[in-house]
């Protein structure tokens, strides 16, 4: 009976550990209607348990703004990312046929705006597909040569990082979205000892996957997170799993933390935010 009495104690007691709130945050949400507030409400409190932020805490105002309670991290901007980040992840296919549209554009002489292109197989044995494209040294660079690019309805060009310098994709309409994520996990790549975030389509996504995959085979399928793509590989076969994977090479910087991309999988996990998130203020809780 002391035995399991003292078992019981041990249970109870494990509560006694979780982290006192020392950080309080105002986050203001931008609409007033409740049915998004609330989601956005649920969304941060879902990114914040799958971050594994013991003794956190996320409590709607009558104001329309949340206010949030954290225990001490160490980290601060990857927690104001976490809570702020969008997270709008999309999957969309590389027109490359319709891309040399950027060959047409005027380019000054003094232009930083280089005209580049890519060329790769297609499986057939005389044929192969060229993807133009521009580059240069700051994105401003390219906008300011694209404002008068006509395009067909459907497409957009978006920006994303190459080797140090800023690129132009011209991608169609999106294919997948986090409507279709029903699960993401951060895991190690042993290949190269770097940490990735594994994502898990629901039944619709991984049959959609394996569709456009199946049909667009040798041509490149677009990885875009907040209206920027991070990933952009080639489509060697038919993905068939229901899963797709992003590095920490793909998120642009190299040197992602294993917490930034743990917050990366708990944000895909939880979902977008339906509305922008700002932090109106923060401060530090006595004790």
């Amino acid at each position: 009976m002391i035995r399991y009495a003292m078992l019981l104690l041990l249970l109870s007691g494990c509560h006694l550990f979780t982290p006192k709130p020392e950080l309080g945050m105002i986050l203001a949400v931008e609409t007033t209607d409740p049915v998004v507030q609330q989601k956005t409400e649920t969304t941060i409190r879902k990114r914040l348990a799958n971050a594994e932020i013991r003794g956190s805490s996320v409590q709607s105002r009558p104001d329309g703004k949340l206010q949030v309670l954290l225990p001490r991290i160490s980290d601060r901007e990857a927690l104001k990312e976490l809570l702020t980040r969008q997270a709008r992840l999309e999957f969309r296919l590389v027109d490359e046929k319709e891309s040399s549209v950027f060959e047409s554009i005027e380019l000054p002489a003094n232009s930083r705006v280089k005209r580049e292109r890519e060329t790769f197989d297609d499986g057939s044995s005389d044929h192969s597909n060229v993807e133009h494209f521009l580059v240069a040294p700051k994105q401003r660079d390219l906008e300011s040569v694209l404002t008068e690019l006509k395009l067909a309805n459907g497409l957009e060009v978006v920006f994303g990082d190459d080797r140090g310098q800023v690129r132009t994709y011209l991608l169609g309409e999106a294919k997948l979205t986090n409507d279709s994520i029903e699960s993401a996990d951060i895991e190690l790549d042993e290949m190269v000892m770097q940490y990735i975030v594994l994502i898990r389509f629901n039944e619709q996504g991984a049959q959609l996957l394996e569709k456009t995959t199946k049909e667009n085979v040798r041509h490149k399928l677009a990885m875009v997170l907040d209206g920027r793509v991070i990933s952009a590989p080639v489509i060697a076969e038919s993905i068939s799993g229901g899963s797709a994977r992003i590095s920490r090479g793909g998120l642009g910087n190299p040197q992602h933390t294993e917490t930034q991309t743990r917050n990366l999988a708990a944000m895909l996990s939880a979902g977008a935010l339906p509305v922008p998130v700002t932090i109106e203020s923060e401060r530090t809780l006595t004790q």
